[in-house]
């Protein structure tokens, strides 16, 4: 089981940095308008899921534009990613990474980047979880990454309603992005035979 865990691990912090990189290219050409356009139409507010068939390995990842502008890419997101082996799930991840990002011309949450969610009533408390920011070409980029349980994604996924509080920011995601992060979870979770 440890070693279990030891890998996943592994494989997250390998998907957090897929996440770092994916910004970092999406914040390179953020003055170049038309090209970012089609960039973030494929990466935000879609559900992607990539086979790796020399790995026989997985990767399922949401972005959602929470708030702000994605030309030029500003504001709140969060995203959720994970993998499993093979083409299809076996058994849901132990572990599904969670964060937010938020990009805009100065930093908001250096000091305080806790984060809490209301799901249906039920209060979830994530903590401070990992924090990074920088500034790159007068743009701030701080990064928020929290490790739950998949119990707290199908919470999410399977809620009528989802408050959220990252700092003193507050947040209700829409019946789109809940929809969205339902079929992250469909995506990562074994279908059962009817």
């Amino acid at each position: 089981m440890l070693s279990a865990t030891i890998e996943q691990t592994k494989q997250m912090k390998k998907n957090i940095s897929l996440i770092i990189i994916l910004l970092a290219v999406l914040l390179s050409g953020h003055n170049q308008v038309s090209a970012q356009t089609n960039e973030n139409s494929k990466v935000l507010n879609n559900v992607v899921t990539k086979y790796d068939k020399f790995k026989d390995k997985t990767s399922v990842s949401l972005a959602l534009q929470i708030s702000g502008s994605p030309i030029p890419f500003e504001g709140l997101s969060l995203f959720v990613v994970t993998s499993f082996d093979g083409d299809k799930p076996k058994a849901t991840p132990e572990l599904i990474g969670f964060g937010l990002t938020a990009i805009g011309k100065s930093k908001q949450y250096s000091t305080s980047h806790s984060l809490i969610c209301i799901a249906d009533g039920e209060r979830i408390r994530l903590g401070d979880g990992i924090y990074s920011g920088q500034m790159k070409e007068s743009m701030s980029i701080e990064l928020m990454f929290y490790m739950p349980e998949s119990s707290f994604i199908q919470k999410i996924a399977n809620a009528k309603k989802v408050e959220a509080q990252l700092g003193s920011t507050e947040f209700t995601l829409n019946e789109n992005q809940l929809k969205l992060i339902k079929e992250f979870y469909s995506k990562v979770t074994p279908q059962t035979v009817q």
